[in-house]
């Protein structure tokens, strides 16, 4: 997610999309590295998303963790068809 996040940064025309998606991953990686278990990870992402519902960007979160997760099927060979 944060790959995505940092090529959409780079790609944006106005910077207050790219000010808007540093402000929502810009504590993550040192938040990340104090998980341990799923509840963990899932509990930073509720963190993510309430930073990205702050900007309106909840849609965007939510594709982007999709995409994420179907990649990680697909690599993994449990891809279900949509």
């Amino acid at each position: 997610m944060m790959s995505l996040a940092f090529i959409e940064i780079r790609a944006a025309e106005s910077p207050g999309v790219s000010r808007k998606l540093a402000d929502i991953f810009h504590n993550l990686p040192v938040r990340l590295l104090r998980c341990s278990t799923d509840e963990d990870y899932e509990v930073e992402y509720q963190v993510l998303f309430g930073r990205a519902r702050r900007w309106g960007m909840e849609d965007y979160l939510i594709g982007v963790r999709a995409g994420v997760e179907k990649a990680i099927r697909e690599r993994d060979g449990t891809h279900v068809p949509d």
